[in-house]
C-alpha cells in the first residue's frame, strides 16, 4: 500500500516525484495553456486505461531514483525556474493522486510566484481546508465502472472549491454517458463543467472521438467533448 511521504531532510518535508515538465495543458477548461507539471508518485486506484501507469505501477516495491525522486518544494521550484507567470501562466499539481502527498506548502510556494494552481485528482481523498481556499482550479476525474474497480467517490466537497470541472474517460460511449449523468446528477455538476474523453491508449484515436462526439449528439447529453491535446501533439511520449 502507497503511504504518504513525510520524509524530511534538513527540516524540510519532501514529495515523492515521478517526474517535472513544462508544456501546455493537454485536457478540461485549460487546454492549451502553457504549464509547469508537477507530477507526483503513487496512486491509490488501478485503473485499467491509465496513461501514466508509470506513476504508480511498481509503487508496491518502489525504488527512490528510479521510480521516483525525493525533492523539497524549493528544489521542484528551481528545476521548473518558476517566477514568470506571464509566459507560463499555469503550474498543475498531478499524478498518480497527489492528495496521497502533502502538497500545501507546495501550493503556498506557488502562490508567492504568482502562477495559478491547477490539482488534477481522481476526487477520492476530500482537500484540506486550506487547499480549498488556495487551489484556483481543481481538475476532477471521477471514475465509471470502465476503470476496472469499485470506486467509492464522495463529490460534496466541489462546491466549496474556487472553481472546478470534472472530466470523464468514456470507453463505450452509450453506456459511459448514462452513467456520467448520474454522477453529475447525484452531486450537482453543471452540464458546462463537464468533460468527456476516449480513451487516450486506443490507437483510432480519432475514430473514438468521433464516436463519442455523434453519441453524445445523438443521445442529448449536452456534454463537452474534449481530447487530449498532448496525446494528438506527441502521441505517448512521457514530459510533456
Amino acid at each position: 500500500m502507497f503511504s504518504i511521504c513525510k520524509k524530511s531532510i534538513g527540516g524540510a518535508f519532501v514529495l515523492k516525484v515521478c517526474e517535472l515538465f513544462t508544456s501546455v495543458q493537454g485536457e478540461g477548461e485549460v487546454i492549451g495553456i502553457p504549464s509547469h507539471f508537477v507530477r507526483l508518485y503513487g496512486c491509490n486506484l488501478k485503473c485499467v486505461w491509465c496513461d501514466t501507469k508509470y506513476s504508480w505501477i511498481r509503487q508496491d516495491r518502489a525504488q527512490e531514483g528510479v521510480d521516483y525522486y525525493l525533492m523539497s518544494e524549493d528544489e521542484i521550484a528551481k528545476k521548473l525556474a518558476f517566477g514568470t507567470p506571464e509566459i507560463v501562466p499555469l503550474v498543475t499539481i498531478t499524478g498518480g493522486e497527489p492528495l496521497l502527498q502533502n502538497i500545501e506548502r507546495l501550493v503556498a510556494l506557488i502562490k508567492e510566484y504568482r502562477h495559478k494552481i491547477v490539482v488534477e485528482t481522481n476526487g477520492t481523498i476530500k482537500p484540506c481546508d486550506e487547499l480549498l481556499k488556495q487551489v484556483d482550479i481543481w481538475s476532477v476525474s471521477p471514475k465509471l465502472r470502465n476503470c476496472g474497480e469499485i470506486v467509492e467517490t464522495n463529490l460534496s466537497w466541489l462546491k466549496f472549491a474556487k472553481y472546478y470541472y470534472v472530466k470523464f474517460v468514456i470507453i463505450n460511449p452509450w453506456y459511459d454517458l448514462e452513467e456520467v449523468y448520474e454522477v453529475c446528477s447525484k452531486w450537482g455538476i453543471p452540464k458546462e463543467r463537464v468533460f468527456v474523453q476516449p480513451d487516450g491508449n486506443r490507437p483510432d484515436y480519432s475514430k473514438a472521438l468521433a464516436e463519442l462526439a455523434e453519441a453524445n449528439l445523438k443521445g442529448n447529453w449536452g456534454f463537452r467533448v474534449c481530447l487530449q491535446l498532448h496525446r494528438v501533439a506527441w502521441g505517448h511520449k512521457r514530459g510533456v
